[in-house]
């Protein structure tokens, strides 16, 4: 029998909330709760849905997908005897009657009190590495139940022979090669790694066991996790601790290296977010998602953090005399690099926005924006949009001929800071349009005049998100700028935080006496009354793109809004339409020609069918090491084969980023590894010479 597992698990916008305890509240008072909810979002989301038994069934199945994901605690027979509450949920949310939890609760806790003892007994003993046997990853999200115990007991046994061999043969810096460790030196790291996977493993059941107040709150806040989520993917249900941690992780009050980390469901320490202007943010080598997998400080031994628990995490990144440290990250596409960081002060910086000069044929103006910041607790305040517009006179102080802005990777953020930007490349007119439940409004640029009315290249990719995809559809329909890359995420909603609270939760002050809920009250459509929900902003000239075979877009979410249209009479002249035709086929001609982009398209293909084919692991010895040894998935190389230095232009500082520079040997090194990013990477090079072909063109 061989054990079907997800081979991807991409969440791109994970919640920039730590976990934490669950507020103390009564059995008694728990479904108040879910009625508060319930209140909520049939009164404020945009297109809520009617709490019936088609509701009942699919929060049943989301439930038991959040509590047994794997499909590794419970048995058929539990699944059985839980199977009388399938049409029941709805009505116990009306009625207030959560009582079906304590009947879960029960059995959960046999189960993975069975499960913990399991871990311990499995891996007492080192397994027989000379069986052929064989572990399945695939996409199917179908997850079956097992039959009994002892079915149970055996897929335990092969996930763990499986995570043994993979720690021992899992890359652990950027030049550590695992696969050429022979039968000896496996010998002597097994038995550290099957202890590792014993405490990784027994800690992911322990947190369940002991990480709210009772079992019971730990069900009760998967319940109202998946009872939010059924609406759309971007309404969420956090606890208080969830939203109090975050808060604090960001006060700009001591010296911070900026990150913001979580575990996450694999019990891995994952950064959720970079403080806009921190030190993390500066190095322009770390993102959302990555992973931390270890971390060196003061010439001490690497502590090893892919095993660890999230408070030995917080010890090294929040205590106040280690200064200076080096992470071993892991990013998104598999691959490893070490990033050292220094703490400094978050505080508002002007230079949280970096922009340099391409010189070649002609000078290109080049910025990078990671996020739409802003002050959340005070949005009247200056934001991303005023940062840009400086670096923007700076950099036309420099006699630039055009600007390319890059929000690649770039999930959106503040909804005003987007329409500010925009601002500054148009005159007064319609940027977006929103609608909730009761109205529909425009949003409008509404100073007269621009910043910046030169030649303008955007690029964008399957990243690009949200506050990002509401600018670069508002530029292209007002013909103000190209869009270049690939297609974008497809995320066209707005979202509140509300507290949960039986007093005003319209009040976003108030404390939320039972956690809080962010909300999706909003949908957004372009100016030519359609949206970009699901099916993204297409881009005016389209590049190749690794990523476009992975089902990670919005449209590949659970429970997504459908893409519809509005009628709204919006009054706008936009400017004469680009060559659009004639900048894709030069493009398209050059991609042809080009190495680098061949590379892109053979690695895309493999992708494609690597994605979408069961991956079966040998769990022998030899079989293992030979499949690690000549796995084709190997983002890391791949990286590599696409990156080489442009002969088009030189990248160069601005006056004013010449004279920061020199007064700090840090920010120098940040800034000499910005630049070497910048001359290697294959979408700036085409960008430029689309840039050059759109100004010829112009002429």
């Amino acid at each position: 029998m061989t054990l079907i597992l997800r081979k991807h698990s991409f969440k791109l916008f994970t919640i920039l909330f730590l976990m934490g305890s669950f507020p103390g509240i009564s059995h008694a008072q728990e479904c108040k709760q879910m009625q508060i909810l319930w209140e909520m979002i049939s009164t404020y989301h945009v297109q809520p849905k009617a709490l019936d038994d088609q509701l009942s069934q699919a929060l049943f199945q989301d439930l038991f997908n959040a509590l047994d994901p794997a499909g590794v605690y419970f048995i058929e027979s539990d699944m059985q005897q839980f199977k009388k509450f399938r049409f029941e949920l709805d009505d116990a949310i009306k009625n207030g009657d959560c009582s079906f939890i304590t009947e879960i609760e029960t059995v959960y806790k046999q189960r993975l009190e069975e499960t913990d003892t399991l871990i311990a007994q499995i891996l007492k003993t080192t397994f027989d590495y000379k069986v052929k046997d064989e572990i399945t990853f695939s996409n199917d999200l179908t997850k079956s139940v097992p039959a009994d115990i002892d079915e149970r007991n055996r897929r335990w046994k092969k996930w763990l022979k499986y995570q043994t061999l993979n720690r021992v043969f899992t890359p652990r810096g950027e030049d550590d090669h695992p696969t050429n460790i022979d039968n000896s030196a496996f010998q002597k790291l097994e038995a550290p790694a099957r202890d590792d996977v014993k405490r990784f493993e027994q800690k992911k059941v322990r947190n369940i066991l002991h990480e709210y107040n009772t079992l019971y709150d730990y069900i009760l806040v998967e319940f109202s996790t998946a009872f939010a989520l059924y609406f759309d993917p971007h309404t969420e249900y956090y606890t208080n601790t969830e939203k109090n941690s975050f808060e604090n992780s960001v006060s700009a009050t001591n010296l911070s290296f900026g990150i913001d980390i979580k575990e996450n469901t694999k019990n891995e320490i994952e950064i959720t977010n970079l403080v806009p202007g921190g030190p993390a943010w500066q190095t322009n080598q770390l993102n959302k998602g990555d992973l931390i997998i270890a971390a060196k400080w003061d010439n001490a031994k690497t502590v090893d953090l892919s095993f660890a628990a999230i408070g030995e995490a917080y010890e090294i990144l929040y205590e106040k005399d280690i200064l200076e440290v080096e992470l071993t990250i892991k990013k998104v596409n598999g691959s490893i690099k070490k990033v050292s960081i220094q703490k400094g002060e978050l505080v508002d910086d002007e230079n949280v926005i970096q922009s340099f000069i391409l010189e070649g044929e002609k000078k290109i103006g080049y910025i990078f924006l990671p996020s739409f910041y802003t002050d959340w607790e005070d949005e009247t305040k200056l934001g991303c949009a005023n940062d840009l517009a400086k670096k923007l006179l700076v950099l036309q102080k420099e006699n630039i001929e055009g600007l390319i802005l890059d929000i690649r990777n770039n999930g959106g953020g503040s909804v005003k800071e987007a329409i500010d930007l925009a601002g500054i490349c148009i005159d007064v007119g319609p940027v977006s349009i929103s609608k909730d439940r009761y109205e529909i409004e425009t949003m409008k640029d509404a100073n007269r005049g621009t910043i910046y009315n030169g030649p303008l290249v955007i690029m964008v990719n399957g990243m690009s998100a949200s506050a990002s995809e509401i600018l670069s559809a508002a530029l292209q329909d007002h013909n103000r700028a190209l869009i270049v890359g690939s297609t974008t995420y497809g995320k066209s909603t707005g979202q509140n935080i509300l507290p949960v609270t039986s007093g005003d939760f319209t009040d976003y002050n108030a404390d939320g006496e039972y956690g809080y809920l962010k909300l999706t009250s909003s949908i957004f459509y372009r100016i030519t009354n359609k949206t970009h929900q699901v099916v993204g902003v297409v881009p005016d000239v389209v590049l190749p793109d690794l990523y476009d075979h992975l089902e990670f877009r919005e449209q590949f979410e659970n429970y997504v809004l459908k893409a519809d249209s509005i009628n709204k009479k919006t009054y706008y002249t936009a400017l004469n339409s680009p060559p659009r035709g004639d900048l894709q086929e030069l493009s398209t001609s050059r991609i042809r020609q080009n190495t680098w982009f061949k590379n892109v398209a053979a690695i895309s293909d493999s992708v494609k069918v690597i994605y979408n084919t069961e991956y079966k692991i040998p769990l022998d010895l030899e079989g293992f090491r030979k499949a690690n040894g000549s796995d084709n998935y190997n983002w890391e190389a791949w990286d590599k084969q696409m990156r080489h230095k442009t002969e088009l232009f030189k990248v160069l500082n601005d006056e004013y980023t010449r004279e920061i520079i020199k007064m700090d040997e840090y920010n120098r090194d940040i800034n000499l590894f910005q630049i070497e990013n910048i001359e290697n990477d294959i979408y700036i090079e085409e960008s430029f010479q689309i840039m050059l072909d759109f100004i010829n063109l112009e002429k």
